[in-house]
């Protein structure tokens, strides 16, 4: 499978599961359940709405890192800070496993640090998110998988300029990162004060849907033309290289 067709195949995951939510909602509107239950389960959408877009992020980077993975001759071939953050996986899980299942660990990172073409990449501990998928999180983990400035090139962009009606990137950006992490936060709310969590209506919970969606398609969009631009350099390597 091609790199792009791994990409979307992780993006097309995504929206089948976003397509579900939004059946959910419109039957919670033609069913009209009372007050009391309508926030309970406009909440609950909300829950699944943020769960939804971190498994799909998550298996957004995963794919990318495959796709490198795939293409490159060894290990050093990558980008410094995805080198840096696998070897620190690989040494985080020597220490937690038992001298027996450190073996397979230990394989894997004496190929990484050997050049050989058989590394593989600790792609679920690269991209694991500590905490939810603020745009904090998602940068952290877009270094880890070695790409820099990864909300300046989802903003930079036609759809999110419209979206926002603001042509400076820097705002764009800003009032991006601002709407992203208000989904997280009623997701907290939600989580740990319910009592508090007075529940979106589902035209707020639909302006979330559509800027996730937003969001992981031109994320994916990103991916598949940097993983494109680096097997380009690593092809144009293996060829100088004879």
């Amino acid at each position: 499978m091609s790199g792009a067709a791994l990409l979307k195949a992780a993006y097309d995951d995504f929206e089948l599961a976003i397509s579900k939510l939004e059946a959910a909602l419109d039957h919670i509107e033609n069913s009209a359940p009372t007050s009391e239950v309508r926030v309970l389960l406009l909440n609950n959408a909300i829950v699944a709405l943020s769960a939804n877009l971190e498994e799909g992020l998550r298996a957004l980077f995963e794919s990318y890192l495959t796709v490198l993975e795939d293409e490159a001759d060894a290990h050093d071939w990558l980008r410094s800070d995805l080198q840096t953050s696998n070897i620190r996986c690989y040494i985080k899980k020597l220490r937690e496993l038992s001298p027996k299942g450190a073996i397979a660990i230990s394989s894997n990172l004496h190929a990484c640090l050997t050049g050989s073409a058989s590394f593989k990449l600790a792609k679920e501990d690269i991209v694991y998110n500590k905490g939810n998928f603020r745009s904090d999180q998602v940068r952290d983990t877009a270094v880890a998988t070695g790409i820099r400035e990864i909300w300046q090139t989802i903003a930079d962009c036609p759809e999110i300029q419209a979206y926002f009606a603001e042509d400076r990137l820097e705002q764009r950006i800003g009032k991006l990162a601002a709407r992203w992490n208000e989904l997280f936060d009623e997701r907290d709310l939600v989580v740990h004060r319910f009592s508090q969590a007075s529940g979106w209506s589902k035209d707020r919970i639909a302006q979330a849907i559509e800027l996730s969606r937003l969001v992981l398609t031109r994320l994916a969009s990103c991916l598949i033309d940097d993983a494109d631009g680096q097997a380009i350099n690593f092809r144009g390597r293996r060829l100088a290289a004879g």
